[in-house]
C-alpha cells in the first residue's frame, strides 16, 4: 500500500483552513500552522492571483479567502472539486463531516467580523445563513465564549438571540490597546 503524499499534505492544509481562517477573522495572531500560514502568504504576495485553479493548493487558497468570507458553500464546492478528495473512497462519508466543520468554521468567521457592526442576531437568521439547527448554532456559540474566543456576546433563548454587549465590546477594545502598549 502506497499513501500518495500529495493527498497527506492536501488533508493537512484543509484542516489547518479550517482552524486559521476563524483565528484569523478574530485577529488572533496565534499561528496554529506555519506552512499553512506561509502558503497565504506566498499567494498574497504574488504580483497576480490565480484565476484558474490548476493545482490542488490553489483550490486551498481559493477556498480560504470564501470561508474567510463566510461563504461556506463556495469554500466547500471548491474542497470536493479537488481530483483526489473526490476520488477517495470515502468521499461520501468525509463531504458530511467537511459540510459540517465548513458552515461551523464560517459561523464564527462571521461572528468574528460581524459583532463589532451589529447589536444582535437572529438564530432563526443564523440558522438560514449556515444551514445550521439553532442546537447547533447555541452549541458553536457557546463554545466561543466559554474558549473566551468571543467577548461581550451573550445567547438570549427567550428571544432566540445572540446578543452583543457594547460596554464588553469597548472593554475588548482598550485591553488590546494596552496589551500593544506592553
Amino acid at each position: 500500500m502506497q499513501i500518495n503524499t500529495s493527498l497527506i499534505d492536501c488533508a493537512y492544509h484543509i484542516t489547518a483552513m479550517l482552524v486559521e481562517v476563524p483565528q484569523l477573522s478574530a485577529q488572533n495572531q496565534k499561528i496554529v500552522s506555519k506552512p499553512f500560514r506561509k502558503l497565504i502568504e506566498a499567494y498574497d504576495s504574488r504580483s497576480f492571483h490565480v484565476l484558474q485553479i490548476e493545482q490542488y493548493k490553489d483550490s486551498i487558497v481559493m477556498a480560504t479567502r470564501e470561508l474567510a468570507r463566510a461563504n461556506w458553500k463556495e469554500a466547500l464546492r471548491l474542497i470536493c472539486n479537488i481530483k483526489f478528495v473526490k476520488n477517495l473512497a470515502e468521499f461520501e462519508d468525509i463531504q458530511r463531516v467537511l459540510t459540517q466543520r465548513f458552515k461551523e468554521a464560517a459561523l464564527v468567521t462571521f461572528l468574528s467580523t460581524s459583532l463589532e457592526n451589529h447589536k444582535n442576531f437572529s438564530l432563526e437568521l443564523l440558522s438560514k445563513l449556515f444551514s445550521l439547527d439553532e442546537k447547533q448554532i447555541i452549541r458553536v456559540i457557546s463554545k466561543q465564549i466559554v474558549h473566551k474566543e468571543i467577548i461581550g456576546v451573550k445567547i438570549d433563548l427567550k428571544l432566540k438571540q445572540v446578543k452583543i454587549d457594547e460596554e464588553a465590546m469597548k472593554y475588548k477594545e482598550n485591553d488590546h490597546l494596552s496589551l500593544s502598549l506592553l
